[in-house]
């Protein structure tokens, strides 16, 4: 598992991708990350013990959160304006 300590710009926004898993959204500096070897994203965490759990199984995990990611964004570009 590659890791970097820098701050850096992850996939979801720079959202916290187990956040994400568990209907969240926690935004990061993305200084707690962990890039995929396989595709070269990185993906950003709000804690240790978050990306932790990540590893655990990061398949299910990214398909979890890129849903809900998807679901959250297709909602804040629906919502109405007010006035």
């Amino acid at each position: 598992m590659q890791t970097s300590k820098m701050p850096a710009n992850g996939e979801f926004g720079n959202h916290c991708a187990w956040g994400l898993t568990m209907g969240k959204q926690i935004s990061t500096d993305c200084s707690v990350n962990w890039k995929d070897s396989t595709s070269g994203k990185i993906y950003c965490f709000s804690s240790e013990a978050f990306k932790t759990d990540w590893a655990k199984n990061t398949a299910s995990n990214t398909a979890k959160a890129s849903a809900e990611f998807t679901k959250l964004s297709k909602a804040s570009t629906t919502e109405p304006a007010t006035h």
